[in-house]
Protein backbone atom coordinates (compact mmCIF):
# COMPACT_ATOMS: atom_id res chain seq x y z
CA UNK A 1 0.00 0.00 0.00
CA UNK A 2 1.30 3.31 -1.20
CA UNK A 3 0.71 6.06 1.55
CA UNK A 4 1.64 9.43 1.23
CA UNK A 5 1.85 11.78 4.17
CA UNK A 6 2.18 15.31 4.24
CA UNK A 7 4.10 17.20 7.12
CA UNK A 8 3.62 20.73 7.28
CA UNK A 9 6.05 22.04 9.76
CA UNK A 10 7.00 26.23 10.29
CA UNK A 11 10.98 25.73 8.30
CA UNK A 12 11.55 27.28 12.20
CA UNK A 13 10.82 24.06 13.67
CA UNK A 14 13.26 20.75 13.30
CA UNK A 15 11.61 20.03 10.05
CA UNK A 16 13.33 17.24 9.35
CA UNK A 17 11.88 15.03 11.51
CA UNK A 18 9.20 14.14 10.17
CA UNK A 19 11.32 12.81 6.98
CA UNK A 20 13.70 11.03 9.82
CA UNK A 21 10.69 9.18 11.50
CA UNK A 22 8.67 8.35 8.12
CA UNK A 23 10.42 8.42 5.21
CA UNK A 24 11.80 5.18 6.61
CA UNK A 25 8.86 3.29 6.42
CA UNK A 26 8.06 4.51 2.77
CA UNK A 27 5.90 7.14 3.30
CA UNK A 28 5.95 9.64 1.01
CA UNK A 29 7.26 13.28 2.88
CA UNK A 30 6.71 17.08 1.48
CA UNK A 31 7.39 19.91 4.03
CA UNK A 32 6.26 23.29 3.36
CA UNK A 33 7.49 26.94 5.18
CA UNK A 34 4.00 28.02 5.31
CA UNK A 35 0.01 27.99 5.69
CA UNK A 36 0.35 29.18 2.19
CA UNK A 37 2.95 26.33 0.84
CA UNK A 38 0.85 24.10 2.56
CA UNK A 39 -2.66 24.21 0.47
CA UNK A 40 -0.50 24.59 -2.80
CA UNK A 41 1.32 21.23 -1.79
CA UNK A 42 -2.52 19.78 -1.16
CA UNK A 43 -4.00 20.98 -4.35
CA UNK A 44 -0.99 19.80 -6.47
CA UNK A 45 0.08 16.62 -4.54
CA UNK A 46 -2.95 15.08 -2.69
CA UNK A 47 -1.87 13.57 0.46
CA UNK A 48 -3.59 11.07 2.58
CA UNK A 49 -2.62 13.28 5.63
CA UNK A 50 -1.58 16.51 6.73
CA UNK A 51 0.65 17.28 9.75
CA UNK A 52 -0.62 21.01 9.83
CA UNK A 53 1.58 23.31 12.30
CA UNK A 54 -0.83 25.74 14.16
CA UNK A 55 1.81 28.63 14.46
CA UNK A 56 3.12 28.83 10.66
CA UNK A 57 3.82 32.57 8.91
CA UNK A 58 1.94 34.09 6.56
CA UNK A 59 -1.31 31.63 6.82
CA UNK A 60 -1.14 29.70 10.93
CA UNK A 61 -2.26 26.33 10.26
CA UNK A 62 -6.03 27.35 11.23
CA UNK A 63 -6.53 29.41 8.16
CA UNK A 64 -4.77 26.92 6.17
CA UNK A 65 -7.18 23.64 7.61
CA UNK A 66 -10.31 25.84 6.76
CA UNK A 67 -9.47 26.90 2.80
CA UNK A 68 -8.49 23.12 2.24
CA UNK A 69 -11.86 22.37 3.52
CA UNK A 70 -13.73 25.05 1.64
CA UNK A 71 -11.89 23.87 -1.34
CA UNK A 72 -12.28 20.38 -0.92
CA UNK A 73 -16.13 21.21 -0.35
CA UNK A 74 -16.44 23.65 -3.86
CA UNK A 75 -14.85 20.36 -5.41
CA UNK A 76 -17.50 17.95 -3.86
CA UNK A 77 -15.11 15.53 -2.47
CA UNK A 78 -16.24 13.09 -0.47
CA UNK A 79 -15.67 12.55 3.19
CA UNK A 80 -14.33 9.47 3.03
CA UNK A 81 -11.86 10.84 0.38
CA UNK A 82 -10.87 14.22 2.49
CA UNK A 83 -7.19 14.42 3.66
CA UNK A 84 -6.99 13.90 7.26
CA UNK A 85 -5.41 17.15 8.54
CA UNK A 86 -3.80 16.37 11.90
CA UNK A 87 -2.73 19.52 14.55
CA UNK A 88 0.71 20.00 15.65
CA UNK A 89 0.57 22.19 18.51
CA UNK A 90 2.40 23.34 21.23
CA UNK A 91 -0.46 23.36 23.92
CA UNK A 92 -4.45 23.23 23.94
CA UNK A 93 -3.75 27.25 24.18
CA UNK A 94 -3.39 27.06 20.54
CA UNK A 95 -6.65 25.24 19.62
CA UNK A 96 -9.10 23.98 22.07
CA UNK A 97 -9.94 20.47 21.27
CA UNK A 98 -13.32 21.32 21.30
CA UNK A 99 -12.92 23.87 18.53
CA UNK A 100 -10.76 20.85 16.06
CA UNK A 101 -13.73 20.80 14.39
CA UNK A 102 -14.50 24.21 13.63
CA UNK A 103 -10.88 24.86 12.42
CA UNK A 104 -11.14 21.74 9.44
CA UNK A 105 -8.74 19.86 12.00
CA UNK A 106 -9.15 16.00 12.25
CA UNK A 107 -7.33 15.81 15.19
CA UNK A 108 -4.11 16.96 17.32
CA UNK A 109 -0.64 16.13 18.29
CA UNK A 110 0.84 17.97 21.10
CA UNK A 111 4.46 18.87 21.58
CA UNK A 112 6.91 17.49 21.99
CA UNK A 113 5.42 14.18 20.65
CA UNK A 114 6.91 11.02 20.82
CA UNK A 115 7.16 8.52 17.52
CA UNK A 116 4.61 6.41 19.12
CA UNK A 117 1.82 8.67 18.98
CA UNK A 118 2.85 9.87 15.17
CA UNK A 119 2.47 6.33 14.91
CA UNK A 120 -1.06 5.58 16.57
CA UNK A 121 -2.33 8.89 14.91
CA UNK A 122 -1.84 7.80 11.47
CA UNK A 123 -2.76 4.52 12.59
CA UNK A 124 -6.25 6.16 13.27
CA UNK A 125 -6.52 8.35 10.59
CA UNK A 126 -5.46 6.34 7.84
CA UNK A 127 -6.44 2.81 9.19
CA UNK A 128 -2.82 1.36 9.49
CA UNK A 129 -1.47 -1.35 11.38
CA UNK A 130 2.15 -1.95 11.52
CA UNK A 131 4.12 -5.03 11.18
CA UNK A 132 7.33 -4.98 13.54
CA UNK A 133 10.17 -7.01 12.77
Amino acid sequence: MNQEASAVPPKRSASGSSHRILSPLGFEIREVSDGEEAIAVWQDWSPHLIWMDVRMPILNGHEAALIIRELEAKKNILESQKVRIVALTASLIDLREEDLCLHGFDGFVSKPFTEDKIFAKMAEYLNLQYVYR
